[in-house]
């Protein structure tokens, strides 16, 4: 195996970037359905893509567009593999697989759950989750490469899985080493340059390996927070995680640690010294990202609140255990505070 270089992933808080060939990468996607005998045209047409000008040397196909025939495949053949293996993978699997993430404490059990769910509803593709002592590996290898000869569904997977994952925990998870199943030059146009600045060629699989330790990371958001990440990405928005991490997203990892316990202790004093910080300090820090202690507790509660009703059809006497209050009274005073209705009220309006 050897080691190319490809240009480094430049903006981190989206899955596409500007720097990124996605000319190529559209062809690359377009060639392949084309293979199958799959008319493209119409397709690329709902995308807001003519196909003549896709082919123009030099055109201005930006991040955005990619997203856009993603998703126009994607609804148009019923597949969130896109129509490049012997089986549909239906689009709402993506739902079942945050379903099952969120109801993890951390990223390795996750990345399990999701993987096992997509290895039982894929066909004709191989996917995998390894654990050793050091190292946490997740690849993708295709049975039918006469349906993808050119890998793409492998290297779009594996993106798609990172920033999934970082989205999970709040912050972008440094990648350790990137394998793939080809062997091309740094301008080819792969989706696999957004993971980092160097991978590991004609491996057999296409993998993204980790560090062991973040694997314990915990998991930090919620089912409101992932449906309303999916409607920005629907309206073009793409607002994948930042590779720094502000005191923010340590914040709610703590307060997630602190709710998942037995006697959650979400005191800012006590919180604050878990994060190695005096309370002035955190507060100070708080404010100068544009928030306060008391602003995300209560944001996360309402949704963590919701999910525990609503998803988990919990009663409002568990979910104010689970939430630290003392007394139901008195989640759902907080909880008509945060929503506008009372949690009876909000449970019988979402199911009308």
């Amino acid at each position: 195996m050897t080691m190319k270089s490809v240009s480094s992933f430049a903006a981190t808080n989206v899955l596409p970037n500007t720097h990124l060939d996605y000319q190529k990468i559209i062809c690359r996607l377009v060639e392949a359905l084309e293979q199958q005998g799959i008319e493209t045209t119409s397709l690329l047409d709902r995308a807001s893509l003519s196909k003549s000008a896709l082919y123009q040397s030099g055109a201005a196909i930006r991040g955005r567009d990619f997203v856009s025939i993603i998703t126009v495949i994607s609804d148009a053949k019923g597949d969130a593999f896109l129509g490049l293996t012997q089986r549909p993978l239906k689009p709402g699997s993506s739902d079942l697989q945050i379903d099952l993430a969120l109801a993890c404490s951390t990223l390795g059990a996750a990345l399990r759950q999701m993987v096992k769910l997509l290895s039982l509803l894929a066909e004709g593709i191989e996917l995998q989750v390894d654990f050793t002592d050091s190292e946490m590996t997740f690849s993708v290898r295709q049975l039918r490469p006469d349906l993808d000869p050119d890998d793409f569904l492998a290297d779009y997977l594996l993106v798609l899985m990172h920033r999934t994952l970082s989205w999970l925990v709040g912050h972008l998870v440094p990648i350790k080493r990137v394998e793939v199943n080809w062997s091309e030059n740094i301008n080819s146009g792969r989706l696999s340059s957004l993971l980092m600045d160097s991978w590991s060629d004609n491996c057999g699989r296409s993998a993204i390996v980790f560090n062991r330790k973040y694997s314990a990371l915990p998991i930090v958001r919620t089912h409101q927070e992932w449906r309303q990440h999916v409607q920005m990405v629907r309206e073009g928005i793409l607002n994948w995680p930042h590779e720094e991490t502000g005191i923010k997203s340590k914040l709610l990892a703590q307060f997630r640690l602190a709710l998942s316990s037995a006697e959650p202790d979400i005191t800012i004093g006590k919180i604050a010294s878990s994060l190695c910080l005096t309370a002035q300090t955190l507060r100070r820090q708080l404010q100068d990202e544009g928030t306060s202690y008391q602003d995300l507790l209560d944001d996360l509660r309402r949704d963590m609140a919701i999910d525990l009703l609503y998803m988990q059809e919990l009663s409002v006497a568990e979910v104010a255990e689970r939430l630290g209050f003392s007394e139901p009274r008195s989640f759902s005073r907080a909880f008509k505070t945060w929503t506008g209705l009372t949690p009876s009220r909000y449970l019988t309006q979402v199911s009308e």
